[in-house]
């Protein structure tokens, strides 16, 4: 899913960072675009491992 938006999603990094800049107020954050999709790839699993699990009990 990312991988197939990455390239859609890549032609706007530079419009968004003008508009709110990496680790401007309030957002203090100097991860990059890259660093971001690095996190997202590792989150979404573990986010549908615990949905998975959670609906197991139900």
């Amino acid at each position: 899913m990312i991988d197939k938006d990455y390239d859609v999603i890549k032609s706007y990094v530079k419009k968004n960072e003008e508009r709110w800049p990496i680790n401007a107020e309030p957002f203090y954050d100097d991860t990059d675009f890259e660093g971001e999709i690095q996190l997202m790839k590792k989150w979404i699993p573990l986010q549908l491992k615990a949905v998975s699990e959670y609906l197991n009990t139900l």
